[in-house]
């Protein structure tokens, strides 16, 4: 991102997890309130291959999944991660 600086969020977890980069701090500290570093840091301790990148979230798994289950989960999470970042 052209411009863009690295933020730290001020929740220590988060911005030890995550880089945010942006051109507005404020901005960005806003849209990435309590409620959303929550459920970022959640699937990021709990969705093995999950990953963020230039604006995009997604799960990079090698091989299959064990069964339709773990497909699901793995939809469902990112599923509810999209809700909570749009909303």
């Amino acid at each position: 991102m052209i411009g863009a600086q690295g933020i730290k969020i001020g929740d220590s977890l988060f911005d030890q997890t995550f880089v945010v980069k942006g051109k507005s701090s404020i901005e960005v500290k806003h849209f990435l309130n309590a409620g959303r570093r929550m459920d970022l840091l959640n699937v990021y301790k709990n969705l093995k291959g999950f990953q963020i990148d230039e604006g995009k979230l997604f799960v990079i798994r090698k091989g299959q999944p064990e069964n339709h289950t773990e497909l699901e989960q793995i939809f469902s999470r990112m599923g509810q991660l999209a809700i909570s970042l749009s909303s």
